[in-house]
């Protein structure tokens, strides 16, 4: 950060440093400037530095990271309460739950299921391979030579 600012500027390395992290949460110019008290032009200014955009991803990703582990941390409550709770549940109550635990696994394991996708059906893709061969009409293809490099 002591790369930011030369001699003699106006502003610290710190205050330019929190532009930048405010503009990566609020995304608005107009709205870092309120927040901060700094004009919107001197912002506007540091924007166009190397180390504005560094700044403002390396924010992001913090903030990014603090969010996952709010949401685990929210997961496991949940799931400590469905657990203590799911032989209060009727048939269909835990019906319903276990389908929702098994498609969230599978989404977390990066799977296939009925919400993102089907799964591979590797026969039925040979057949449909089989049939274009079967359908191929060698006369009525069209040959295209590729252009002479000289």
């Amino acid at each position: 950060m002591s790369n930011m600012i030369s001699r003699g500027s106006r502003y610290t390395d710190e205050q330019r440093h929190n532009a930048a992290v405010h503009f990566a949460a609020l995304g608005n110019m107009k709205a870092v400037a309120k927040a901060i008290g700094i004009p919107r032009t001197t912002i506007i200014g540091w924007k166009q530095s190397d180390w504005w955009q560094e700044t403002v991803i390396t924010a992001r990703h913090a903030k990014a990271d603090e969010h996952r582990a709010r949401y685990s941390e929210l997961v496991d409550a949940a799931q400590k309460v469905a657990l203590e709770k799911i032989s209060e549940a009727s048939a269909a109550q835990a019906s319903i739950i276990a389908a929702t635990a098994t498609e969230k696994l599978r989404l977390h394991d990066n799977l296939p299921t009925e919400i993102t996708g089907k799964s591979f059906d590797v026969a039925a893709l040979a057949e449909e391979f089989a049939q274009l061969s079967r359908d191929y009409d060698r006369d009525n293809v069209i040959a295209v030579q590729p252009p002479d490099r000289d």
